[in-house]
């Protein structure tokens, strides 16, 4: 009677261990990425992106009128350069700035930020397309970055 209770135990066990982990698998595939992530996943794959382990770029809802900015880091000083390209710029006003990072040891050589400023002002299909190469090698691309976003009012 003991070995059968203790059977039956372990049985439970077991099948509560392996449902929930089951659970939570399926939830961790399935759930919807923030922007760092997407940004991470986007531009360290260098567009070699397995889609069984990295998730694909997510797709944005923004209304008419909403604000929000785009930052990525930027070392001009090295020659690589983000540029930005659109499916279709009229779908929002983008204002581009660059900020160095704070140098209060005089270094030479370092980064800073490269800021896109979006304001959504056209309902549609808004995509973004962040390239960070050296303008004078047009065949190598560092990194790249697509963000989408659905403009509805």
């Amino acid at each position: 009677m003991k070995y059968k209770a203790s059977f039956v135990l372990c049985l439970i066990f077991l099948t509560l261990f392996f449902a929930l982990s089951c659970e939570t698998a399926a939830t961790d595939r399935i759930r919807p990425i923030s922007r760092e992530e997407m940004i991470y996943y986007s531009s360290h794959d260098n567009n070699k992106r397995d889609d069984k382990k990295t998730p694909q770029p997510v797709l944005e809802i923004k209304k008419v009128g909403d604000e929000w900015s785009v930052s990525l880091d930027e070392n001009p000083t090295t020659g690589f350069l983000w540029t930005l390209k659109t499916n279709n710029g009229d779908l929002a006003e983008i204002n581009e700035s660059y900020s160095p990072l704070e140098n209060q040891d005089n270094l030479l050589g370092i980064g800073g930020k490269r800021v896109w400023k979006i304001k959504a002002v056209k309902t549609g299909m808004l995509e973004l397309h962040f390239t960070y190469a050296r303008p004078w090698e047009k065949d190598k691309i560092q990194n790249k970055i697509d963000l989408y976003y659905s403009i509805s009012n």
